[in-house]
C-alpha cells in the first residue's frame, strides 16, 4: 500500500514497482461507485399499494424503506388481492435510481412471506413489485427487494 504525495496525493496498491507512485496495478474498468445505498436509514423513495395487496391493504411504514438499490417492505394484504398483479410500487428519488433495464431480486424476509411468484421490474423512476398467483388476504407479509443496473 502507497500513499504518495507528489504533485497528485494519491492512495493506492503496486505489487511490481515498489516506491514508483506513477503506476497502480489496476485492471479492466474501476468503478468508485457501485451502489447508492446509505448507510442510514434514510427514505429514498415513496411506496405505494397495488391491486395485488387488495383492497384495505397497507404498508408499515416503520419497517418499510427504500435505499438505493435495496430495501425492505413490510405490508398486511386487505381482502380479496388481485391475482397476478402489482403488489406495491417504489417511485425513486431522482438521485437514486436504477435504469430502466434494471435486474431484481425480491425475496421473502419470514417464513410467512416465503412464497415462490414474487418478481419486480424497473422503468427508471418506478420500481413495480408483482406476484404471480393471489397472496392470502389480510396476511402480514415482509419482502426484501435488491436491484441491479
Amino acid at each position: 500500500i502507497m500513499f504518495g504525495t507528489g504533485t497528485t496525493t494519491r492512495m493506492g496498491i503496486n505489487k511490481s514497482a515498489l516506491g514508483s507512485e506513477a503506476v497502480l496495478d489496476v485492471g479492466g474498468i474501476v468503478r468508485g461507485e457501485m451502489y447508492k445505498t446509505l448507510p442510514t436509514v434514510a427514505a429514498l423513495g415513496t411506496f405505494a399499494t397495488g391491486t395485488g395487496m387488495g383492497t384495505g391493504g397497507s404498508i408499515n411504514a416503520l419497517n418499510t424503506v427504500w435505499k438505493g438499490n435495496s430495501g425492505t417492505c413490510k405490508f398486511t394484504t386487505g381482502t380479496s388481492p388481485a391475482t397476478d398483479a402489482t403488489v406495491f410500487t417504489i417511485t425513486m428519488l431522482s438521485g437514486y435510481r436504477l435504469s430502466g433495464t434494471a435486474s431484481f431480486i425480491v425475496q421473502g424476509r419470514d417464513i410467512a412471506s416465503a412464497l415462490s411468484g414474487w418478481g419486480a421490474y424497473c422503468d427508471g423512476v418506478t420500481i413495480t413489485v408483482f406476484y404471480k398467483g393471489t397472496l392470502p388476504a389480510s396476511t402480514p407479509l415482509w419482502v426484501n427487494l435488491v436491484g441491479f443496473g
